[in-house]
């Protein structure tokens, strides 16, 4: 199985543990470590699910429009300028484009992760609150 941690990854981990003198401290580490590599598993799967990439639409702020219009703008610009070196700007635009979907990515999974700490923890700290029902 692809997620199982095999001798030498916890070998690797405890290594980097050397300095925590606390097992519990220790345990803690392992513990958080491993809910969040679940955690990105889970979300990689909702965002790249079998129904194709997340379909939620996203409603963009006016000030994302704005902005999107401006490089929008110059990007026409930039085009007029380079005309002799449209594959340079294609090319850079294909890197940009890639580079953006990545972060896209790794902004969906740390908000995946940091919106569960927030739900354990009402779920911990508040008597109103049992999302374990």
């Amino acid at each position: 199985m692809k997620l199982m941690c095999t001798p030498s990854k916890i070998s690797k981990a405890r290594a980097k543990l050397d300095h925590i003198i606390r097992q519990d401290e220790k345990e803690a580490y392992m513990y958080d470590a491993g809910m969040v590599s679940v955690l990105k598993f889970v979300a990689t799967k909702i965002l790249y699910g079998p129904q194709g990439p997340l379909t939620a639409e996203i409603e963009w702020s006016e000030s994302t429009v704005q902005a999107q219009e401006n490089v929008d703008d110059l990007y026409e610009k930039l085009e007029g300028l380079l005309s002799h070196s449209k594959n340079l700007l294609k090319d850079f635009d294909s890197a940009h484009a890639a580079k953006a979907g990545l972060e896209i990515e790794d902004a969906f999974v740390t908000g995946f992760v940091a919106g569960f700490r927030y739900l354990m923890d009402e779920a911990a700290y508040s008597k109103n609150v049992n999302f374990l029902k």
